[in-house]
């Protein structure tokens, strides 16, 4: 499961609760990754991967810089703020840079299917399953990747 609502806006907050920096924007993705490979009417591998990125850009005037971690921790957060405010700090002036844009009011977007977000390694390999017993039955070598994100 990833991070709710509350609690990606929570981690945003966070971050911009460090940051001194004129203008601070803050992207954030929460992931899970799964995939399963065949080869040989065989399943070769399947795993689940979950995280959590952020991206984080701060500008002073018309300096600007930009950092992605994939660390959540308050230390690991910390650490990347100091930095990219370091770093913006020592950029060149950029003559096109732009202010943020303001905070409005936006419809939320459709990202999250409940049976998609529910399936497991073991549902893939049941999807999969299919595939490679209809290529055994027909004497035939199968071969394939299954993903889903």
């Amino acid at each position: 499961m990833g991070l709710t609502s509350n609690e990606a806006k929570a981690l945003c907050d966070r971050i911009l609760g460090l940051v001194k920096a004129d203008d601070a924007e803050v992207w954030l993705s929460d992931s899970a990754d799964q995939h399963l490979r065949y080869a040989n009417n065989d399943i070769t591998s399947n795993s689940l991967t979950r995280r959590v990125d952020v991206s984080l850009s701060v500008s002073y005037g018309k300096r600007s810089a930009s950092i992605s971690t994939n660390q959540t921790s308050d230390a690991a957060l910390r650490e990347a703020v100091e930095k990219v405010q370091a770093m913006a700090k020592l950029a060149p002036e950029d003559p096109e840079h732009l202010p943020p844009v303001e905070p409005g009011n936006y419809a939320d977007p459709i990202t999250w299917a409940e049976d998609t977000a529910k399936a497991s390694p073991g549902d893939a390999i049941e999807w999969i399953r299919p595939v490679i017993e209809q290529a055994r039955a027909a004497r035939v070598d199968s071969a394939g990747y299954l993903k889903q994100s």
